[in-house]
């Protein structure tokens, strides 16, 4: 056997060894819950400012709504207009074309 064997560097009381190895457990588990807590603490003002910015962005998007509902309204009441004007020069053509051909026709 070579004189680096590491099993005798063990202590030969096995409730101490169990109780070594819980300490470097409690250490660790220490270091890690205080980056947990760092972080935490770390995203917590992005968190906080997205959601100032979705709110922002809701409210301009429900201004951007109506805007476009009334734009959309506007745009509607002139197509309604537009076809109102078509349907008066049709039937105004409809009746010069009429007068057209009564003049046109031979008299007889």
């Amino acid at each position: 056997m070579s004189s680096d064997d590491k099993t005798k560097k063990l202590p030969d009381d096995p409730l101490a060894q169990i109780l070594a190895r819980l300490d470097s457990i409690d250490t660790r588990l220490s270091a890690l819950e205080k980056k947990v807590d760092e972080r935490l603490y770390d995203t917590r003002p992005n968190w906080s400012a997205l959601e100032i910015r979705l709110n922002a962005l809701d409210s301009r998007l429900t201004e951007m709504q109506a805007v476009m509902e009334k734009g959309f309204r506007r745009v509607n009441s002139q197509i309604d207009h537009l076809a109102g004007e078509l349907l008066r020069l049709r039937t105004e053509h409809n009746e010069l074309e009429e007068k057209l051909n009564r003049i046109e026709q031979p008299q007889g």
